[in-house]
């Protein structure tokens, strides 16, 4: 019998997160769609609430489904994954999901960087952000997004990425030091 529901509880989340999938790529095309008027994405964020305040409830079990999607799941789902692990305060969970990031997969990166710009905790700001832009360059555009969006205090650490020429992400951030607006970067 408690197999039964296990399996059960196992399913459910592996729905949650496909459903959670669906609504986050949903969005992002309608977000695209100038013809859309942003109150209307009110409904499907709140679907999207539904399903991850789900993975909450479920907690270690939830947590166990999100970690074996995180490898084989697609971007949306990976997105719902990154929200749980950072309401859930789970960060060795989450330096396990960008260790294992393809850094030429920019559906999957995009969708980090969204989950964390929103959901990120604030006492891991610090460390994740130093540890981003200290790594790869799948790391670097995540920080960037992130610090950019937040408009966080990280301008230097920003600037001097500009500095090394990884020219693959300075769009990304550029567009951050911008969000920024300090006056230090008038100088480049």
């Amino acid at each position: 019998m408690a197999t039964s529901i296990k399996g059960f509880l196992i399913e459910l989340y592996q729905e949650y997160l496909q459903e959670a999938s669906v609504l986050y790529e949903q969005q992002l095309n309608l977000i695209q769609n100038p013809e859309i008027c942003w109150l209307n994405l009110d409904n499907f964020e709140n679907r999207f609430e539904s399903h991850i305040d789900g993975l909450i409830v479920g907690e270690d079990l939830a947590l166990e489904v999100c970690k074996l999607q995180a490898k084989n799941g697609d971007f949306g789902e990976l997105h719902a994954i990154v929200r749980v692990v950072c309401r859930q305060k789970r960060k060795e969970l989450l330096y396990e999901i960008l260790e294992g990031l393809d850094p030429e997969d920019g559906e999957k990166i995009t969708a980090v960087g969204d989950a964390l710009k929103n959901e990120m905790p604030p006492e891991w700001q610090q460390e994740l952000i130093e540890y981003l832009v200290a790594r790869d360059q799948k790391c670097i555009r995540i920080a960037a997004s992130i610090i950019g969006y937040r408009r966080l205090p990280y301008s230097k650490e920003l600037l001097q990425v500009l500095w090394q020429n990884k020219t693959d992400i300075a769009p990304a951030v550029i567009w951050a030091v911008g969000r920024l607006r300090d006056s230090s970067a008038n100088d480049m």
